[in-house]
């Protein structure tokens, strides 16, 4: 069954997402360590009535609970939520579906090589890639599929 032709402004567009994917990878691993690695939850220190030190747990702001572990779920959740990392998600899975019929290592290989040529296609050409088993217009035909594929995940027509 052969697939609708897409306007080429649509498939640059989709290259261009692919091209900053490494930047968004590197954008929300950044945002994570950073909630990961705050402090914990505000408290005040006091001293009770015997010389000991105790601590009370504030509430965060916008109604969180003094809980460390629940706050930076919930922070991990917003992030979820954020549209850079949902475009990371669709890149992502459309890299998973490429080359799904193919064995294991031949898919690795495949999946390496479009995401080299889609970074740089003068650099990383078909011949220079070394793609076993897949002809020189199968495997543009599969880049091109998965371009399609990011176009549509992200929502370009």
């Amino acid at each position: 069954m052969k697939r609708e032709k897409k306007s080429r402004d649509v498939l640059k567009a989709a290259l261009y997402i692919v091209r900053g994917q490494p930047r968004r990878e590197r954008q929300y691993r950044d945002a994570v360590e950073e909630i990961l690695g705050a402090g914990g939850a505000q408290y005040a220190e006091y001293t009770m009535r015997g010389g000991e030190k105790a601590r009370a747990y504030l509430p965060g702001a916008k109604g969180k609970t003094g809980n460390p572990t629940a706050s930076k779920v919930e922070a991990i959740d917003a992030l979820e939520r954020l549209g850079y990392v949902k475009t990371m998600r669709r890149v992502q899975e459309a890299y998973e579906a490429i080359g799904g019929d193919l064995p294991e290592k031949m898919r690795q290989d495949l999946q390496r090589a479009i995401s080299l040529n889609c970074a740089d296609g003068k650099r990383y050409t078909y011949e220079r890639l070394n793609v076993g088993g897949i002809g020189r217009s199968d495997f543009y035909a599969r880049r091109a599929t998965f371009l399609y594929d990011v176009a549509a995940k992200c929502g370009l027509e």
